[in-house]
């Protein structure tokens, strides 16, 4: 009877749905830093790992005391993929509404914001995230980020001097 019930105890357990981690999570304390990784593919699924399709990349970074988010477009091979110029981006979630943040353009490839730890602050109690960027060219891009856990990132990222 104990064994059946153990059985029992364990297949619930093994059933019942636990959250997933949003966040896919590097750390390297020899050169002080935490990357913390979250992905959207264009087949429209989130995942805290790569996926194998051209997908984008949100990824929060702290290095020896700077910290940095960055979102990048990746190519199946996981080169970046040129995005160009951007004139505006917003980030939006059911629960707060959309927010207007202002970013740079590194070389093209990758887009980074200007009020990072406002950003990270932000998301803290969201789940998921919608992100939209326009470019020059008039294109518009849309990301959608599993963001949640990132309060547990804090301790990870103020290990290698990161107060967010």
């Amino acid at each position: 009877m104990k064994r059946y019930l153990a059985f029992a105890l364990v297949l619930f357990l093994l059933a019942s749905p636990t959250p997933v981690f949003a966040w896919g999570v590097q750390t390297q304390p020899k050169d002080k830093q935490v990357i913390a990784e979250a992905f959207w593919s264009s087949t429209g699924t989130t995942s805290n790992k790569r996926p194998s399709g051209t997908h984008y990349q949100l990824a929060m970074v702290c290095t020896n005391g700077f910290f940095e988010v960055d979102l990048f477009k990746l190519n199946p091979r996981g080169d970046l993929a040129v995005l160009g110029n951007v004139t505006s981006v917003s980030v939006q979630s059911q629960e707060k509404g959309r927010r207007n943040y202002k970013v740079v353009s590194l070389d093209g490839d990758a887009l980074r914001l200007t009020e990072s730890k406002a950003f990270y602050q932000w998301i803290l109690d969201q789940k998921r995230i919608g992100v939209y960027f326009k470019m020059e060219n008039g294109e518009d891009y849309r990301a959608y980020f599993n963001v949640s856990g990132a309060a547990g990132l804090a301790k990870k990222f103020a290990s290698v001097g990161c107060k967010v």
